[in-house]
């Protein structure tokens, strides 16, 4: 894991979507954010592994890997149609629609080209299902640049930073 800030929601609270700004010219891939609790889901946000200055959005269930803290295998991989390494300011947008039987995820960069996936509804006795409030990591693992503007719905609010 990376160095960073966390924030959580109120308790029983799901996160639905992330807005950010961020600049970069780096071309190696690095995590910008993490997000747990979503409806069972972890997802996150990276420069993509190409290094072609691309976002990538993953999808992962929440807690699969045995622990809290390992995912289960990625089911979902999102990638912007353009890069953002070009040191210009860019706007992010990654929101989950819960439906039924999918979820959709989505990742908008700079409003243009909507990137989409379905995503299954996870059964209600996943081991990581609706028990706990979203909690969102800014971890900034191997990122080099700025990142601003970060709002999400519900509103979260920082942690002590004494959860992990």
């Amino acid at each position: 894991g990376g160095e960073g800030a966390a924030w959580a929601l109120a308790e029983w609270q799901q996160l639905r979507g992330l807005e950010l700004r961020l600049r970069t010219r780096q071309s190696r891939p690095g995590r910008l954010l993490r997000v747990s609790g979503c409806g069972g889901w972890r997802l996150a946000l990276r420069l993509h592994a190409d290094g072609d200055g691309r976002l990538e959005a993953t999808a992962a269930v929440s807690g699969g890997g045995g622990t809290e803290d390992r995912d289960g295998p990625e089911l979902l991989r999102l990638v912007s149609p353009r890069p953002v390494n070009d040191g210009a300011w860019h706007r992010v947008l990654l929101r989950l629609h819960d439906g039924s039987p999918y979820w959709t995820l989505e990742l908008l960069t700079d409003s243009i080209e909507p990137q989409l996936g379905q995503l299954p509804a996870l059964p209600a006795s996943s081991p990581s299902s609706w028990d706990r409030a979203s909690t969102l990591r800014v971890e900034l693992d191997r990122f080099v640049g700025c990142l601003t503007d970060l709002l999400s719905w519900p509103a979260a609010t920082p942690t002590d930073g004494s959860d992990g």
